[in-house]
């Protein structure tokens, strides 16, 4: 996985049971967390810790790691347990040599509100180097962008690449209707401006995989 230094290291074990019962959760999340077999808070990403500069909306990132006993995934529990934190957070799945992982973007003021989850599924578990990160934000970036599978800009803030990948979602699932709709339509001339549409959402798409403008 990550090839995290041992400043952001913590490796500190919870018991799912403590968590649960601090969590007054519900009959429903403790029964999706016996898929846990143990869990830790494995890296803290902060200012001190990467010798940076705090920035007030992205002061600090959780990574957590647990170990499954199904690749069925906890969600119901991660997405209770992530209401209570006030930062932002990775979680990290393991079984056998297997890992998957999840997020979604949060934003946090007196509350915290959650974004939709984009799970990776599980793959074999290898290396996964660091850039030279600058900051948290640029951190959170990296951390997101490799959740969604498209990469970060540093010209752009977390918020910025949030946005610009719901957007590359949207036309990937606009391009799909279209493609779609192309296949059944049978008059020449609405099938001609399918393809042309389609051709203009493509060099779209395009502008927004690149890493920069």
């Amino acid at each position: 996985m990550f090839e995290f230094s041992s400043r952001v290291t913590v490796n500190k074990e919870f018991k799912v049971s403590d968590v649960l019962k601090t969590m007054h959760a519900s009959k429903e999340v403790r029964a999706d967390a016996s898929k846990i077999d143990s869990m830790r808070l494995a890296y803290v990403i902060n200012a001190a810790r990467i010798n940076c500069q705090e920035n007030p909306d992205f002061r600090e990132i959780y990574i957590f790691e647990m170990n499954l006993n199904s690749k069925d995934l906890p969600n119901l529990f991660v997405e209770a347990l992530d209401k209570t934190i006030k930062f932002h957070t990775l979680f990290v799945f393991r079984i056998g040599d297997y890992v998957a992982t999840t997020m979604c973007f949060k934003r946090i003021d007196k509350s915290v509100k959650l974004e939709k989850y984009h799970p990776r599924p599980f793959a074999l578990d290898k290396p996964i180097p660091l850039p030279d990160i600058q900051d948290v934000p640029e951190a959170y970036k990296f951390l997101y962008s490799y959740e969604m599978d498209i990469p970060y800009r540093k010209s752009e803030s977390p918020e910025e690449l949030f946005q610009r990948i719901a957007t590359i979602r949207k036309i990937r699932y606009d391009i799909g209707k279209l493609e779609e709709a192309i296949v059944r339509q049978l008059q020449p001339k609405k099938k001609y401006e399918y393809h042309q549409k389609v051709a203009e959402l493509k060099s779209e798409l395009n502008r927004l995989l690149k890493e920069e403008e």
